[in-house]
């Protein structure tokens, strides 16, 4: 796979979380408390904090699509909508608090820990030149949800301001799939119950 498919694949979802701030609007009206993924080889129960609504799909790829021409404009590049990650659910509560479970197709022989390793630290490159007035801190490190080792890219995003937002992504191989759970939050209540809520979470 090109190093720029592996750079989009993941970048994708970083800046919908980032970006979906700027549309606070496209929340719907329905909240559910648990949400049960049933796609494939993937099968995931999790519990929605409270406060959390749900986003309809239609919505959701407005924001998509924004986030999609924000990389473009970055990058000064035209991305192929091949490359997306399919959206199996998102929940967000308020501007800066967001829970969106993905996945893609992968190319059987790169089922290795390390080519998701090289899409974290390309992911982390991409940002840091698409976000030029911020400053950008990246760790990794396994996660345990429900007995399932998830390698986990954690990347703090420092703005000028003085303002921080965190976003973490949750990522393994399940199936034919890569399944990915993206999460963004400041440094809150919220952002600490969407933590709990996917440690806490099962798979079938």
């Amino acid at each position: 796979m090109r190093m720029q498919e592996i750079t989009i694949f993941k970048t994708y979802s970083i800046f919908y979380l980032i970006f979906i701030s700027l549309y606070l609007f496209l929340m719907s009206c329905q909240s559910n408390t648990v949400e049960t993924i049933k796609f494939h080889d993937i099968k995931w129960t999790v519990t929605i904090p409270p406060t959390f609504k749900k986003i309809a799909k239609e919505k959701w790829y407005q924001v998509k699509n924004y986030g999609k021409q924000e990389i473009e404009a970055a990058l000064n590049k035209e991305l192929s909508n091949k490359d997306a990650e399919i959206t199996l659910l998102v929940y967000k509560s308020g501007p800066f608090h967001t829970i969106e479970a993905s996945c893609k197709k992968y190319v059987r022989e790169l089922k290795d820990k390390k080519y998701i390793m090289q899409l974290n630290q390309v992911t982390f490159e991409t940002l840091v030149k698409a976000m030029p007035n911020t400053v950008l801190d990246s760790t990794s490190f396994n996660v345990l949800i429900d007995g399932k080792e998830f390698i986990t890219q954690q990347i703090v995003i420092n703005y000028d301001n003085g303002d921080q937002l965190i976003t973490k992504s949750y990522r393994k191989f399940i199936g034919d799939y890569i399944f990915s759970i993206n999460t963004l939050h400041s440094n809150s209540s919220k952002g600490e119950s969407i933590l709990k809520s996917i440690i806490n979470s099962k798979f079938d």
